[in-house]
């Protein structure tokens, strides 16, 4: 990935389902940014840089519900514009307006990585640009998001346009303004449905969720989080972490299976 060599250029689409089984990518090293003003060589970028189609794509191309699903992160990603740790960027997809089934879906991921953006169009833990219709539910992320520009940046979905549920941020947020600092997303345009999230106090300057939004997003001590009954308050998904795998904060279920048996190094 040579930063200002247009033929490294990755521009293609992941369209079908990618389902880690309760796998994590230990030490992913993701270093994207362009210096040389083409900074479209240097976007949706993550695990999976763009999860459906790009925008000028044939309509008829487009994916429904492509997904990813049950996997976790470690390491690092770098790079210019909708950046993310799990999904860089939601693409077109064949969504139909309030069917979440039809866009694209991240579903019991986490995120440890450190995640940094230089430009605009969204940094975030498990999506930067959570665009395009669909759903992000059962996430957490843990990893430290950062970017150096007045951009949109949260633990979930730094710039989001789609339904999150079931989520919670304990990872530190940081912009050059922190206003645009939300531990968990910024509402990119639309009647944008947040149910059941969560973030630590004091992860992010900005607050929890900017924007209109139909559900809650509730502010909480590390107290507040780190008991059986804020892992009720979660859903299924979620366990507590008896094995000690984040800090005392809960777990998605499959973190808890043996570990030995259930990691991938890249």
């Amino acid at each position: 990935m040579e930063s200002n060599d247009g033929s490294t250029k990755l521009g293609s689409s992941f369209c079908g389902t990618l389902d880690g089984q309760g796998h994590t990518v230990y030490n992913l090293y993701c270093s994207r940014r362009c210096t040389n003003g083409n900074y479209g060589d240097g976007q949706s970028v993550g695990l999976i840089g763009r999860l459906g189609v790009h925008d000028n794509d044939p309509p008829t191309l487009r994916p429904v519900n492509p997904t990813v699903r049950n996997l976790a992160v470690t390491g690092y990603v770098y790079a210019n514009r909708s950046v993310g740790g799990i999904v860089g960027k939601i693409g077109k997809t064949s969504y139909n307006n309030g069917d979440d089934s039809t866009g694209g879906i991240i579903e019991n991921c986490a995120n440890f990585a450190a995640v940094t953006n230089t430009d605009a169009k969204g940094c975030g833990g498990i999506c930067g640009a959570a665009w395009n219709g669909g759903v992000i539910r059962n996430c957490y992320n843990a990893g430290n998001i950062t970017s150096t520009y007045v951009c949109p940046t949260g633990g979930i979905a730094g710039s989001n346009e789609i339904t999150l549920e079931n989520c919670y941020n304990i990872g530190t947020i940081s912009v050059v303004r922190d206003e645009y600092a939300m531990a968990i997303g910024t509402n990119n345009g639309g009647g944008v449905d947040v149910r059941n999230c969560y973030w630590l106090s004091g992860s992010a300057p900005g607050g929890g969720y900017f924007g209109k939004t139909k559900g809650a997003v509730t502010e909480l001590t590390a107290a507040g989080m780190m008991g059986a009954d804020f892992v009720s308050k979660l859903g299924e998904a979620f366990a507590v972490d008896s094995n000690h795998i984040n800090g005392g904060y809960p777990i998605l279920k499959w973190q808890n299976a043996d570990r030995a048996d259930r990691k991938s190094v890249v």
